[in-house]
């Protein structure tokens, strides 16, 4: 990863802010080529200096930023719209302050992911327009896993290798793979709505057994402590 570069512009978003001391800032912000940025926006909560810079330091609202700094704390020295804010209203906003929280929560700081940041790019702009809310969180929490290592392996059993079969049931197991599970009480997710929802067949039951499964898989990365976004929303 390249080191930041004083007055060097670079795309990013805010994940999350807060009040830092009298006037300033505390931002995470997502970059391409730095990943999860910590810094400071000093002076931005300054009625005199800051309240235009305050105004565009928004969550879905494309940036230039620029930041300064060598430890893991940084400076921001500039911060420029770069294109229109996505036009996010109620679960949708939710929706992308839950990626928002996903990423500050599983990301590491100054890691690069490129892709990932042309992923988030994508779903904002999929989440601004009428496609079906929950498959496209769906999909990105499918592609953060695998950005993060830990991609689910949905068309195979973990254990045999076996391809997964529509008239058999399965669990995830703590390694993130699919087990068969047996039994007349036995209770799993049906092998076919895993198929369908590779396939593109959205089907009611396929969006049930996905949103379990990736619900179960970012549990295991998240640990106990609860989203606080998912409570804005919902189930989506």
């Amino acid at each position: 990863m390249e080191p930041l570069q004083p007055g060097h512009l670079q795309p990013a978003y805010v994940l999350h802010a807060r009040d830092y001391r009298d006037t300033s800032l505390l931002i995470d912000f997502f970059t391409p080529a730095h990943g999860r940025v910590a810094a400071v926006a000093r002076g931005a909560r300054s009625v005199r200096r800051g309240s235009s810079q305050r105004a565009i330091l928004q969550p879905g609202q494309p940036l230039w930023v620029s930041m300064v700094g060598s430890g893991e704390l940084k400076s921001l020295r500039d911060a420029e719209v770069r294109a229109p804010a996505w036009p996010l209203r109620g679960q949708r906003l939710f929706s992308a302050l839950y990626l928002n929280e996903l990423l500050s929560r599983l990301l590491h700081r100054d890691d690069a992911h490129i892709a990932l940041f042309s992923d988030y790019e994508n779903t904002l702009q999929q989440l601004a327009g009428s496609e079906l809310l929950d498959i496209v969180l769906r999909h990105f929490e499918l592609r953060l896993l695998d950005e993060l290592g830990y991609a689910l392996v949905l068309d195979r059993v973990a254990d045999s290798g076996e391809p997964v079969a529509a008239s058999r049931l399965y669990q995830l197991d703590a390694q993130g793979g699919l087990i068969e599970v047996c039994g007349r009480s036995a209770a799993g997710i049906a092998g076919a709505a895993i198929l369908d929802f590779l396939a593109g067949n959205y089907s009611l039951e396929a969006r049930r057994a996905l949103k379990h499964l990736c619900r179960r898989a970012l549990r295991l990365h998240l640990g106990p402590k609860p989203l606080r976004s998912r409570e804005l929303f919902g189930t989506s």
